[in-house]
């Protein structure tokens, strides 16, 4: 079969442990209560083995996608409930056997997000998965040809949100992290929000670093509140809320003992910028993507990318997604997280860019470049107060050159 995984066959996890942690989970000793999910979670899985067969894997350095229709996700899901697959190399971990016996209300409310959707009634739909690759990414102290002033971000305090968005999964390069074990943070979040994207766990190796991941038309399933240790599942989505939604998920780099303009270092900062380059691009020029989302996506929301649990610099990360959308000819919208002190720094940034209204990517990348990595301050104001004479600089290698 083309799928990763190696059907069992039957379960591997012990139906009893299942079904004594669920009266734990869902807070109820009824047994009609408790029979009516576990029967319907497990009879789920008897169509298990013809879904992994017709499911392609999505591998490494390579360009693929997959669609599946919600009532398959379901039987996957379902599968990862009761250990129903065997894991294999460069796979993500897929199974729900963590959530099941862990005792932290986290993730007793993480698996009640995935039961909520399992035992659910689902509007029938398609969602679709690309993996996509930029095997030729640009030359960045060249590129010269976007304009930040053609391409401007909008910054907003909030969270990420946009009907006419795709949103920024910050993923782990294991699609979902760990939102089958101790993480609950944005990504894992995200796919307890919204379950369909869990499904592709099942099919799809690491991501590499020229890689993304594209997922369109999945919905927001659960209403969630919380973060980490507090997180909690508050119960099915209303109506409106139920919207199909476009994701790009993008590993970075872990940054931890990378201390701020420390890790303006050149091949830190290229690695980057071909991730973020490589989502963003796909998402808004790929025939085969834009085909399957609606027309009036025409923006990208993202946020504190890599800022998180893997150390990334938030000013590093801000500068390094905007070149990134500018050279895929996209615009932003940077979403800040309530964190208003970094939004109105990022604001006066953007005024600044403003000043200097033929500013490209290559530009910035060079005075990144210049500014000494042992520095402590601010990478805002180091370009600022650096970009002008860099500008200059190519005026005048420009200038002799048409003499």
């Amino acid at each position: 079969m083309n799928c990763a995984f190696r059907f069992r066959g039957s379960p591997s996890l012990e139906l009893r442990d299942v079904f004594d942690n669920l009266s734990i989970v869902l807070k109820t000793k009824r047994p009609d209560v408790l029979h009516r999910y576990f029967n319907e979670a497990k009879g789920l899985c008897n169509g298990l083995k013809e879904v992994l067969t017709k499911t392609k894997r999505l591998r490494k350095y390579s360009y693929g996608s997959v669609s599946l229709t919600t009532s398959e996700i379901r039987i996957l899901l379902s599968s990862f409930l009761f250990s129903c697959v065997g894991d294999s190399v460069d796979m993500p971990y897929c199974n729900l056997r963590s959530l099941v016996i862990d005792p932290y209300q986290s993730n007793r409310s993480k698996l009640r997000c995935f039961l909520n959707y399992i035992t659910s009634e689902v509007s029938t739909r398609l969602v679709h998965y690309f993996r996509c690759s930029i095997d030729s990414p640009p030359s960045w102290r060249n590129c010269a040809g976007p304009r930040f002033a053609d391409y401007p971000v909008e910054i907003t305090n909030g969270a990420i949100e946009g009907d006419d968005c795709f949103h920024v999964d910050f993923a782990n390069k294991s699609i979902g992290g760990g939102v089958f074990g101790h993480g609950c943070v944005q990504e894992e979040i995200m796919f307890c929000e919204y379950p369909e994207l869990a499904a592709s766990r099942a099919f799809c190796d690491e991501l590499q670093e020229n890689e993304c991941l594209i997922m369109v038309n999945a919905i927001k399933f659960n209403a969630i509140s919380g973060y980490r240790r507090s997180f909690l599942f508050e119960g099915t989505a209303s109506t409106a809320e139920m919207k199909p939604v476009a994701i790009i998920a993008i590993d970075a780099l872990e940054l931890q003992g990378f201390p701020d303009l420390l890790q303006l270092r050149k091949d830190l900062v290229v690695r980057e910028l071909n991730k973020a380059f490589c989502g963003f691009y796909h998402a808004m020029h790929d025939p085969s993507i834009r085909n399957c989302v609606s027309p009036k996506i025409r923006r990208i929301a993202t946020g504190h990318w890599g800022c998180g649990a893997f150390g990334g610099d938030r000013e590093v990360k801000f500068v390094i997604q905007w070149m990134a959308a500018v050279a895929a000819n996209v615009e932003l919208k940077y979403c800040s997280f309530n964190d208003e002190t970094f939004a109105r720094d990022a604001k006066n940034f953007v005024k600044t860019l403003s000043k200097y209204p033929d500013a490209t990517p290559g530009d910035v990348f060079d005075t990144m470049q210049d500014i000494p990595t042992y520095l402590k301050t601010s990478l805002f104001k180091e370009i600022a107060s650096r970009l002008h004479g860099v500008i200059e600089w190519r005026r005048k290698i420009q200038r002799a050159f048409t003499l």
